[in-house]
């Protein structure tokens, strides 16, 4: 992916700039509702973000994601929903930016994988195995957490799971707000 230097400070402008905090994006959209994490699940990781002081939550996706958006940021007041008012360009430049980019399994791992950026994908119902889906698809800044049906886990990633890794995850982040 190529993003003109324009392009790129217009991502920053998305973002509050407010000097060490987290830029974190959420996702909840997907191909279909089986792919997906619950979307319960998704606010209440989100809520667990927002309690920390380091972090800035942006909810990005498309028109068809606007009520999951909407629903965060209903609760939770930090998160700024941006769902459905991006073009894909102001959305590739927004990851660009990101600390972290927590989503299903979307163009949203990829975009991330594209300019190095820690991801987590969760998982829905519909996979039987996050290994096979990190082998397929994954990148070395990515986490996929969900079902290992061969090894007797046929459960989706608890919220505690997904913010464990998040937690290891913006530990070890680099970028400078």
């Amino acid at each position: 992916l190529y993003l003109s230097d324009k392009e790129l400070q217009a991502g920053t402008t998305l973002w509050s700039s407010q000097p060490g905090r987290k830029k974190i994006i959420v996702s909840t959209g997907a191909g279909f509702p089986e792919k997906c994490w619950p979307v319960d699940k998704f606010k209440k990781l989100a809520e667990k973000l927002a309690d920390r002081d380091d972090t800035e939550l942006l909810f990005l996706g498309s028109k068809k994601d606007e009520a999951d958006g909407e629903a965060l940021a209903n609760a939770i007041p930090r998160l700024l929903n941006l769902a459905g008012r991006t073009t894909l360009r102001e959305t590739i430049a927004a990851v660009s930016c990101a600390d972290l980019v927590v989503c299903n399994t979307t163009m949203f791992m990829h975009v991330a994988a594209a300019f190095e950026v820690p991801t987590l994908v969760m998982l829905g119902p519909w996979y039987d195995s996050a290994q096979l889906h990190r082998d397929q698809w994954g990148h070395p800044c990515c986490t996929i957490l969900g079902p290992e049906t061969a090894q007797g886990r046929d459960r989706l990633a608890t919220v505690q799971d997904a913010f464990e890794h998040c937690v290891q995850i913006l530990g070890q982040a680099t970028q400078v707000s």
